[in-house]
């Protein structure tokens, strides 16, 4: 009978520990479904601002090289403002290869997936320590309310932006991750990883730094020499046939003029975006500092002997909104609360809260009342509370801004076709967000009668008929 007792005890514990782990893996899923969702909705197969000259204008001048040479040749020269999107022209040409047409619909699901294995990625660095799994999921939680939300739109759904942004955070972190590892086979798949970074966006060129104090820090000399070889090597490739004088900023400028540039300010309200309105650099900026002082006490506390993976990337981030300031801070500081630069400050909310709650539950503490125990878990309670109201504000402002500039667009096409004047800016509660009205004072909705005309001349590209279809309501 005890033995019976002892396996229905262990049956119920068995099953009350399941259904523990459905439930955290459940409240982890819903934000990423119901991110994904909203995006179905709203990615549609239309070009917009930069894909016509970034996708559309590439593929028609790629499609008329000749040889593989010049083919593979135009993929590592062509150059749109200050960076080389040599990842996402590799992945225009294949899909044109394959296809023979683009679709900016799948090109932009491509870009949007890439955030689950960052994701991911993000939770191995995270497992670092002894902690039980299921703790360890509790504490993980937050990660996919903030990861997961429509704070950052305006790079979704937006094959040049998505195809820039997603995948070069995502493989600078992956190098970075994979240089914290021991074993040789991390470092050299590293090397691949930093070939994608760097050819991404420009600002996978940080890792390098980045790398070669980690592999210092663990006196690895013999990989730093290959390191530094092999970073040679991807700079040169970056660098054939570059032109300096691309800055978006100041198009007389030359890129290297930058770090005459650099925006404390700008830098700091990059790094706070995430809680500030579109206007409000200063509230931003506060923020900022408060988060780099928690940076500055993850280093005092030794984070990177800990988790230096954790620390590294968080550096990552730091040093992109400091590079990002030259480039950009000439469009005042305003500018550096837009909606695609966001990803970069929820991802050090992210890595800062990673930290700090880690150290709030840290492994081989000497037994806590229950007292202690439980003023820890309020403390997470109301961290979760707050990322879960973050990600639903996020989403019902994002999904309203995200929702409009795909109407906007699809009516943008419809009047096009039918050689109908473009949309002009009129009041309204569906157009009343100042965003939205600025995009349509500068003529973001309006096709680029050029590049659209050449690409259906030349079957690279065809268009949804909304003529047929009728056009979109606003």
């Amino acid at each position: 009978m005890k033995c019976i007792d002892v396996n229905l005890h262990a049956d119920a514990g068995r099953s009350q520990v399941t259904k523990r782990n459905c439930i955290l893996m459940g409240v982890i899923l819903a934000p990423i479904l119901a991110f994904y969702g909203m995006l179905a909705r709203e990615t549609v197969n239309i070009p917009f601002l930069d894909d016509y000259s970034g996708v559309l204008g590439f593929i028609s001048k790629w499609s008329l090289l000749g040889t593989g040479r010049e083919k593979l040749m135009n993929i590592l020269t062509s150059q749109h403002n200050e960076y080389k999107l040599i990842f996402a022209d590799a992945l225009y040409a294949f899909q044109y290869r394959i296809f023979g047409h683009i679709n900016f619909a799948v090109l932009s699901i491509i870009g949007n997936s890439l955030l689950i294995p960052l994701f991911f990625l993000i939770y191995r660095m995270w497992t670092t320590d002894g902690r039980i799994i299921q703790q360890r999921v509790a504490l993980f939680v937050p990660v996919s309310w903030v990861l997961c939300q429509l704070q950052y739109y305006s790079l979704l759904s937006w094959p040049v932006s998505t195809l820039q942004n997603i995948p070069v955070i995502l493989f600078s972190l992956l190098t970075i991750y994979l240089l914290t590892r021991d074993r040789y086979g991390a470092f050299c798949i590293s090397l691949i990883s930093l070939s994608l970074a760097v050819s991404s966006s420009g600002n996978g060129f940080f890792v390098i730094p980045v790398g070669c104090i980690i592999l210092l820090q663990f006196r690895r000399l013999a990989r730093l020499t290959s390191w530094v070889a092999a970073s040679a090597a991807i700079l040169s490739v970056y660098l054939f046939k570059y032109n300096l004088h691309s800055s978006q900023a100041v198009p007389s400028r030359s890129v290297l003029s930058s770090f005459y540039h650099l925006s404390p300010i700008y830098a700091l309200s990059f790094l706070g975006a995430s809680v500030a309105k579109y206007d409000s650099y200063r509230l931003a900026a506060v923020v900022g500092i408060l988060l780099c002082a928690i940076a500055v006490c993850a280093f005092v506390d030794r984070l990177y002997i800990s988790n230096p993976a954790l620390f590294y990337s968080i550096c990552f981030i730091i040093i992109t909104a400091i590079a990002v300031s030259g480039l950009r801070s000439d469009f005042g500081p305003a500018q550096s609360l837009v909606s695609r630069y966001r990803i970069y400050s929820n991802l050090l909310f992210i890595l800062l809260y990673l930290y700090a709650i880690g150290r709030l539950f840290q492994t081989g503490r000497v037994p806590e009342s229950n007292h202690a125990r439980s003023i820890r878990w309020a403390a997470f309670s109301a961290m979760a509370v707050l990322a879960i109201g973050f990600n639903l504000a996020s989403n019902r402002a994002g999904f309203k801004l995200l929702r409009a500039r795909t109407q906007l667009t699809e009516t943008g096409l419809c009047r096009w076709q039918r050689g109908a004047p473009p949309i002009l800016p009129a009041p309204g509660p569906a157009v009343a967000d100042p965003v939205i009205q600025r995009q349509q004072l500068n003529g973001i909705y309006t096709p680029d009668d050029h590049y659209l005309r050449e690409a259906i001349s030349l079957h690279t590209y065809s268009p949804p008929d909304f003529c047929r279809l009728g056009e979109p309501e606003f």
